[in-house]
Order: structure tokens, then C-alpha cells, then sequence
């Protein structure tokens, strides 16, 4: 029985989250709001959301200059329901930091849902042009098939050609160094090639060239398990298609130094 506790005892340990550390020099307010930044990141991995939301909030009040407890709060918002307030915090972190590409991504999916078409292609562009994808090939992946999307719907047939461009060379021109780099596996990368060739040939359909599309089917239809089964499954029409999906919350990140973005 003594051994069970102690081993209970040590996972529990482990799942507690990384104790923020205070900068030397650090105001009250500023320590104030890293200690509430720290306790919602322990709710948010116990999925106590609206107590991690009130933390949050509190944490982004008491050090208005902070960029993580908002981009946190955008994600939160969103899987509560609470888009207009989702969208309202992640401009503010758009605004902030342009670069992050991942809020960005957010912000495109809350506008599309809201009916902002065109707000919602220009924060997904905002995200395809971070710098910091270069470094994530599974994050630019994923963001370059979202603008895609939106783009398709906005019937801007050539951004969209484009965007699926640049995640197909990510996973087949570039798919050694992505797989060495850990962010697929060999199946995965044949997956993403086959998903994206087989959505560049219908957009391809659509701007009537046809001699490409054919290549880019074929090209799927040999990744596909089932050859078939990239000339068969239908693809939405841009008009009616629908808005790219959220992607579930992401892991908790370990507690930084800092709340805020400082140099």
C-alpha cells in the first residue's frame, strides 16, 4: 500500500506543469500576473476552462503588455463558445505579434465561421507569410491547406492553386529533411502529398486546366492505398464548401519566463 502511494505520489508530480520563474526585477503586477498566468495553465490542463478563462483574464489585466495569457485566452474562447470574444482577443495578439502564425490560423477559422470571407483570407494569408513556419513544415502544412480553402471559397482560384503548391513541395520535394526532422512520418507525408494533390486537381478542374489536373490526380491516385480513391471521393464546391476546421487545442505549453513577448 505504501509503495502505491509513493508511486501515486510521483505521478502526480509529473503532471503538475513547470513553475513560472520570475525575472529578477519584475514589478509586483508583473509577478501578479505570472502567478495567475502559471494557475491557469494548471486548470487548463485539469479542463477547469471557465476558472482558467477568469485567471487568464486577470493575468492579461494585471500585465496588459502580455502576449501569452491572450493567445491562450483566444483558444479558450473559442472552445467555449465564445467566438466574438475569441476573435476580438486574437486580433489583439495578431496586432501584438504578427508572426504568430498560429493565432492567426485561429483567427482565420473564427472569421470564416462568422461569415467574414474576406477578413478571414487575409488573416490566414497573415499566417502563410510568418517566417516561423519555416521552422514547423507540420504547422505550415496545415496553415497552407486552410488558405486553400478559404481561398477556394472566395473563388481566388490561383491563391488557392498556390497555397496547395507550397504544402505539396513541404511533404515530396522536401519530404527527406521533414521526415528527419521528426514532423511526419514516411505514411504521413504520402498522406498529406495525396490529400493535397488530390484537392490541387480539383481546383485545378475549376480554372480549366485540365492536362494538370489530370497529373495531379494521377499523382495522388498512386500515393492513395486505393488507386482509385483520389478520382472518386468528391471534393466540395468552393461555394458551398465548408470553412477550414479547428483544430482540437493544442497541449498546454510549459510556463514561461515571462507572460509577455520581450526582447
Amino acid at each position: 500500500m505504501v509503495a502505491g502511494l509513493l508511486v501515486g505520489a510521483v505521478l502526480c508530480a509529473a503532471a503538475e506543469p513547470d513553475a513560472p520563474r520570475v525575472a529578477p526585477g519584475a514589478t509586483e503586477a508583473h509577478r501578479d500576473a505570472l502567478a495567475r498566468y502559471g494557475a491557469a495553465l494548471w486548470n487548463l490542463r485539469r479542463e477547469r476552462l471557465l476558472t482558467a478563462a477568469r485567471q487568464l483574464e486577470a493575468a492579461a489585466r494585471a500585465d496588459p503588455d502580455a502576449t501569452e495569457p491572450l493567445k491562450q485566452l483566444a483558444r479558450l474562447y473559442a472552445q467555449l463558445g465564445r467566438e466574438p470574444d475569441a476573435i476580438r482577443t486574437a486580433r489583439k495578439v495578431i496586432a501584438a505579434d504578427p508572426s504568430d502564425y498560429d493565432t492567426a490560423a485561429l483567427l482565420a477559422r473564427l472569421l470564416c465561421d462568422a461569415g467574414e470571407l474576406k477578413e478571414a483570407v487575409a488573416a490566414a494569408k497573415l499566417a502563410a507569410e510568418s517566417k516561423a513556419l519555416a521552422e514547423k513544415p507540420a504547422d505550415a502544412v496545415r496553415v497552407y491547406r486552410d488558405l486553400a480553402r478559404l481561398c477556394e471559397r472566395a473563388n481566388d482560384l490561383a491563391a488557392a492553386e498556390s497555397a496547395l503548391r507550397k504544402a505539396i513541395e513541404m511533404v515530396t520535394e522536401q519530404r527527406a529533411a521533414v521526415i528527419a526532422a521528426f514532423a511526419f512520418t514516411p505514411k504521413e507525408a504520402d498522406g498529406e502529398a495525396a490529400d493535397c494533390l488530390e484537392r490541387l486537381g480539383h481546383v485545378l478542374v475549376k480554372r480549366a486546366k485540365y492536362p494538370l489536373a489530370a497529373e495531379a490526380f494521377a499523382a495522388a491516385a498512386k500515393l492513395y492505398a486505393d488507386p482509385r480513391a483520389a478520382k472518386t471521393r468528391p471534393a466540395p464546391p468552393a461555394s458551398t464548401g465548408t470553412c477550414p476546421a479547428r483544430s482540437r487545442p493544442r497541449a498546454i505549453p510549459p510556463a514561461p519566463s515571462s507572460t509577455s513577448k520581450r526582447s
